[in-house]
């Protein structure tokens, strides 16, 4: 499979999983189905970064570790230590994964933008919220009560589910407000990922204009409307 192929499944997976994950018991982080999904979540984006030899091997071991995690989540419920490490791993893996696929943006791609540089855009902007949603999740694991949902019904405690869509509000400064950071290192997260949000499309689009270069095609009909 090619590399503008791969991108383009992980793009389609990784929103798939946005639109879908309550189908899956998303809101739980040990959900057996979700894990199964996760875990093709792991091959898949490794898979994409396969020909970056300078990030492969840690985002092998680092997929390879979190798919061992996922196994065991599947067969027993976690330890608390266990379960933190899970998502300290997850944490981890995303935002590697992520900034691996955005030095390719920055540094690999001058000559043209190609769809895979599109594809790739749009994975690691998923892939940072689900990083942040990961991480918000941990730290309410060691420190409940970090998060507090606004006025109006809801169900159970906060869920995974609840933190990916935190994420996502914050990450593209929407802001609903009805589930707030309370404590200070949640609130200091939720200020970072937003900076972070900003400054990514910013840094895409200043990229994306530099390394834009019109096709052959592009060039003709220019010279032929001038021609006319």
């Amino acid at each position: 499979m090619s590399h503008e192929r791969s991108t383009l499944v992980l793009m389609f997976f990784l929103l798939g999983v946005l639109v879908f994950h309550p189908l899956f018991g998303g809101r739980a982080f040990e959900s057996r189905d979700f894990n199964l999904v996760t875990s093709l979540g792991l091959l898949l984006t490794t898979f994409a970064l396969r020909k970056e030899h300078k990030v492969k091997g840690v985002v092998v071991g680092l997929g390879f570790t979190c798919l061992i995690v996922n196994g065991f989540a599947m067969w027993q419920p976690l330890s608390l230590v266990a379960d933190l490490s899970g998502h300290a791993l997850f944490s981890l893996f995303y935002a590697f994964t992520a900034w691996s696929l955005f030095q390719h943006i920055l540094f690999s791609h001058s000559v043209s933008v190609r769809r895979s540089t599109l594809y790739e855009a749009v994975s690691v902007y998923l892939l940072l919220g689900l990083f942040w949603g990961t991480l918000y999740s941990f730290i309410e694991h060691i420190a409940s009560g970090s998060f507090s949902l606004g006025p109006g019904p809801h169900i159970g405690h906060l869920g995974w589910s609840d933190f990916l869509y935190h994420s996502f509000v914050t990450l593209t400064t929407l802001g609903y407000g009805d589930l707030v950071p309370v404590a200070p290192m949640a609130r200091s997260l939720t200020i970072l990922e937003a900076i972070v949000g900003v400054f990514f499309t910013t840094a895409l689009i200043a990229r994306l204009v530099a390394v834009y270069r019109p096709d052959d095609t592009d060039q003709k009909e220019e010279v032929s409307r001038e021609a006319d």
